[in-house]
């Protein structure tokens, strides 16, 4: 329940960002330093360093964030198809 309310709010604070550009610069912000992060981690997880690991953290971070969209805007969506297509995007890119 409290996980809800926290993507609640994640989606409520973006969507702020469609009309004002102070929401849009911090957010944009925000997403910079997920990306980061998740490219740093990908990059330990790569057998050997790729240019590519900015690439597959945006593609992860757009996956998380539409699951995010319709966990909050739907009615008890199916995200499993998701979680599996990020586990074999991430092995796929992880293994090559």
């Amino acid at each position: 329940e409290r996980a809800d309310i926290v993507m609640d709010a994640f989606m409520i604070v973006r969507s702020q960002a469609i009309h004002d550009a102070r929401y849009r610069e911090r957010i944009t912000e925000v997403d910079e330093q997920v990306r980061a992060h998740l490219a740093s981690l990908i990059r330990e997880a790569m057998d050997d360093w790729r240019p590519d690991a900015e690439h597959v953290a945006t593609s992860l971070q757009t996956m998380i964030a539409g699951a995010f969209f319709q966990r909050t805007t739907a009615e008890d969506p199916d995200l499993e198809p998701v979680r599996q297509d990020a586990h074999a995007y991430l092995d796929r890119h992880l293994r090559e």
